[in-house]
C-alpha cells in the first residue's frame, strides 16, 4: 500500500473518522453531565448543519449542470434528455417562484402554493406505486416460504391486515381490532427494538474501529491488491 494521503484516506478514512469522533462526541454527552461536552455537542452540531447546508448546494449545483450537459450533448438517448428538460424546467419555475419573493424565497406564497400542489401528490403517486410493486413483490416471494420466521411473520402481518387495514373485520368480530393493536404494539415493537439495538452497537463498533484506522470499509475491501 502506498504511503501518504491517498484518494482513499481523504475520501473515506478521514470523513469516517469525523463521523465517528462527533458521533462518540454526542454519545458520551449524553450520558455524562459535563458543561464543556455539552458545548462541544452543541458547536459539532451546528458545524455539522453548515456542512450539510453546503454539500446539499454542491449536489445541487451538480444535478443542474449534469443534467444540462446531457441536454446538450450528442448521442443521448431521447428519453434521458427528455428527463433532463424536465428536471432543469422544474427547478427553474420553482427558482422563479422563491424569487418572485425575494424577502421569504421559498417561505413565500407563491412558492408553498406550488410546493403543496405538486411534491406532495407527486409524493402520493410514487408511494401508491411502491406499495403496488412491494405487494406483487412479496406475492412472489411468499410463493415457497423458506423458514419457520417467514410463516411467523407472514401469519401476524395477514393478522395485522385484517385487524386494522379492513374495515369489515371489525365490523364482524369487534375484538379483532384490539388483538391488532397489541400484535403492532407489544410483538412488532419487541422485534422492532431487538433490530435497532442490533443496528446502534454495530454503529459503536464500526466507529470505535474507525477511531483507531482499523475500520477498512467497502471502498477499501473492493480495491484489488494491485490497486493498493
Amino acid at each position: 500500500m502506498s504511503s501518504g494521503l491517498t484518494k482513499r484516506v481523504y475520501q473515506f478514512q478521514i470523513p469516517l473518522f469525523l463521523v465517528s469522533l462527533f458521533a462518540g462526541i454526542v454519545i458520551a454527552e449524553h450520558y455524562l453531565d459535563i458543561t464543556a461536552l455539552t458545548a462541544l455537542k452543541d458547536e459539532a452540531l451546528k458545524w455539522g448543519i453548515i456542512v450539510t447546508a453546503f454539500t446539499t448546494l454542491f449536489a445541487y449545483v451538480v444535478l443542474v449542470l449534469a443534467n444540462a450537459r446531457r441536454v446538450g450533448r450528442t448521442g443521448v438517448p431521447f428519453k434521458d434528455k427528455m428527463r433532463s428538460v424536465i428536471l432543469l424546467v422544474v427547478a427553474v419555475i420553482f427558482c422563479i417562484a422563491a424569487l418572485a419573493d425575494p424577502v421569504r424565497l421559498t417561505g413565500g406564497k407563491i412558492f408553498s402554493l406550488l410546493y403543496a400542489n405538486t411534491i406532495p401528490l407527486a409524493n402520493i403517486g410514487m408511494i401508491i406505486g411502491m406499495h403496488l410493486v412491494f405487494t406483487w413483490a412479496a406475492i412472489k416471494k411468499l410463493q415457497t416460504i423458506p423458514d419457520v420466521e417467514t410463516v411467523i411473520m407472514l401469519a401476524f402481518f395477514t393478522f395485522e391486515i385484517f385487524a386494522e387495514a379492513m374495515t369489515l373485520m371489525p365490523v364482524v368480530w369487534a375484538p379483532i381490532g384490539d388483538l391488532g393493536v397489541w400484535i403492532k404494539t407489544v410483538p412488532n415493537m419487541v422485534g422492532q427494538r431487538a433490530a435497532i439495538a442490533a443496528a446502534g452497537i454495530g454503529a459503536i463498533i464500526l466507529s470505535l474501529r474507525a477511531l483507531v484506522w482499523k475500520e477498512p470499509g467497502l471502498i477499501e475491501l473492493e480495491i484489488s491488491p494491485e490497486e493498493r
